[in-house]
């Protein structure tokens, strides 16, 4: 239909297709023989490959550096492609990997990518949750007030700013039920610095808070237990397994007169008669064996070298694992 006129036109976009399907060999494969076809078969003088006439000569010329240029671009793209496909799926595998919850959003808010975390934690699936607003997806309150906080993923996408989740935050679960979280928000910038989406990443942080929780009460536990040992009219007295004083209440400093200063760090064969320091050995003996010596009346001495005669009720004080690893004692 085009005569001799513009056969080699033809053979472009098989080129094209060629070096973007497999790459610029298979390309040049089809360029060869594409002029090889046309040249026998379309071009004057048919039947040979004419190359003994000028004008065939330029018109392979053109063709050749057409084609080169066809290749040379799509090769490039081709490229760059692959190395798009690549980042694209290592994003994928690490977004799948990672521990923590991780959202993606468009410029507009909306959510575009949830991981396999995020999905447990806001009870969206991908599938339900993309194009959805984040505030739907990722609905957030105040723990303590219950009033919604600003999602921080609007803020990064306005500001163009890493935005941190504020104390004490709630996540609301799609169908129920809510978790305490944290984490952070940053803007996704194009190759010229343009906000193009959100990436949020938040995470479960029950179990912290119960630490906190705990800490707290522990905290609380340990100041009512230190007020009663303070304000106690019984001589209250804590020492390692060695025998060195670690703590000296009040009444202690009234019993035996001396002071906490004088008296913590010090081994407590300070208070102890020189006879009787056989008692010590036998004390912690017991105690290692974990048990309890009640209403032990003996005899010790004040720092003035004055005897008194007392009565001792002495405990095992354990570690976390349940080791003994040394003994309060009540001395009234």
């Amino acid at each position: 239909i085009v005569g001799s006129a513009l056969p080699l036109v033809t053979l472009f976009g098989a080129v094209a297709a060629a070096v973007w399907v497999g790459g610029y060999q298979p390309a040049i494969v089809a360029a060869i023989l594409g002029y090889v076809a046309c040249a026998y078969w379309f071009i004057e003088p048919r039947g040979q490959l004419g190359l003994n006439q000028m004008g065939n000569v330029v018109g392979l010329a053109a063709y050749l550096f057409t084609c080169s240029l066809i290749i040379g671009i799509g090769e490039a793209m081709r490229l760059a492609q692959y190395r798009a496909n690549q980042r694209g799926e290592l994003l994928s595998v690490t977004l799948r990997s990672i521990g923590d919850a991780v959202i993606t959003t468009d410029n507009e808010g909306r959510a575009a990518t949830l991981n396999a975390v995020a999905e447990s934690l806001t009870g969206w699936t991908e599938r339900e949750a993309i194009g959805q607003s984040l505030d739907r997806v990722f609905c957030i309150v105040n723990e303590t007030t219950r009033q919604p906080v600003e999602n921080p993923a609007t803020r990064a996408l306005r500001e163009g700013v890493v935005v941190g989740l504020a104390n004490h935050t709630v996540l609301l679960k799609k169908g129920g039920g809510e978790l305490p979280i944290d984490d952070s928000a940053a803007p996704i910038r194009d190759e010229q610095g343009h906000v193009t989406g959100c990436v949020l990443v938040f995470r479960d942080v029950s179990y912290q808070r119960g630490l906190e929780r705990d800490k707290s009460s522990q905290l609380l536990t340990a100041r009512l237990l230190a007020s009663i040992v303070a304000s106690s009219d019984d001589a209250i007295i804590s020492k390692n397994l060695d025998g060195t004083i670690q703590s000296w209440n009040a009444a202690a400093e009234r019993l035996f007169g001396y002071t906490a200063e004088q008296a913590v760090g010090r081994h407590i064969s300070l208070v102890i008669p020189p006879e009787r320091l056989s008692e010590e050995d036998l004390i912690i003996s017991r105690l290692k064996a974990g048990e309890r010596i009640e209403h032990f009346d003996t005899v010790r001495v004040r720092s003035d070298g004055r005897q008194v005669l007392v009565s001792l009720t002495i405990s095992p004080i354990r570690d976390e694992q349940g080791t003994v690893v040394g003994a309060s004692k009540i001395a009234r």
